[in-house]
């Protein structure tokens, strides 16, 4: 056949993705000792700007909707869960607006029932529950002592204690409440034994 390759060459079929381009390079050593990394003749000096974590980004949201003003997070990562997480802010009362390539997180919490969409997100499933709960001022905690469950979303003592009642729970301040200043006062409370 006449344009058929001679036995000897090789061209990379332009089907195979892989293989495009080799040709033009200089060939692989596959034994090891063979091959020697380049190494720099001088100091080499890089300015590298790294993507957005999908991780990092859903702890700052949360960072900046606990704090004390509106904070700043540079270069967020937009994604599905870091959306979900800034939904989740909004929902609880904060705003995240986006500011030219950062987003602006300005905190706030209401008192009223919230719905908030977690998707598959887990880090949104397990910070937001906890970071909403502070903005209560009474835990109750029910289930035996030192292994029970502890629950802060109560607004007020007789509140809770009308959801431990018959559980063998008692209710108590909520230490990281950071309402107003009249915290509520701690009351005795009586432990059941199981």
């Amino acid at each position: 056949m006449s344009g058929a390759p001679h036995s000897g060459d090789h061209e990379p079929a332009a089907s195979d993705p892989g293989q495009a381009g080799l040709a033009a390079t200089a060939p692989v050593q596959d034994r090891a000792g063979d091959w020697t990394p380049p190494a720099a003749s001088a100091p080499v000096g890089a300015r590298l700007t790294l993507p957005g974590s999908k991780s990092i980004t859903n702890r700052a949201l949360i960072l900046a909707a606990l704090a004390g003003t509106p904070t700043r997070i540079s270069g967020p990562l937009r994604a599905r869960d870091t959306d979900l997480m800034a939904g989740a802010i909004r929902a609880l009362g904060g705003t995240v607006a986006p500011d030219g390539p950062d987003w602006l997180v300005t905190p706030g919490w209401q008192d009223s029932p919230a719905t908030v969409d977690v998707g598959n997100a887990g880090t949104v499933l397990r910070f937001v529950p906890p970071a909403a709960a502070i903005e209560y001022p009474w835990c109750a905690s029910y289930g035996g002592r030192g292994g029970g469950v502890r629950n802060c979303g109560f607004v007020s003592f007789a509140q809770c204690m009308e959801t431990v009642r018959g559980m063998g729970g008692f209710c108590e301040p909520n230490l990281f409440y950071s309402g107003p200043a009249e915290r509520p006062v701690k009351r005795a409370r009586k432990h059941r034994d199981d």
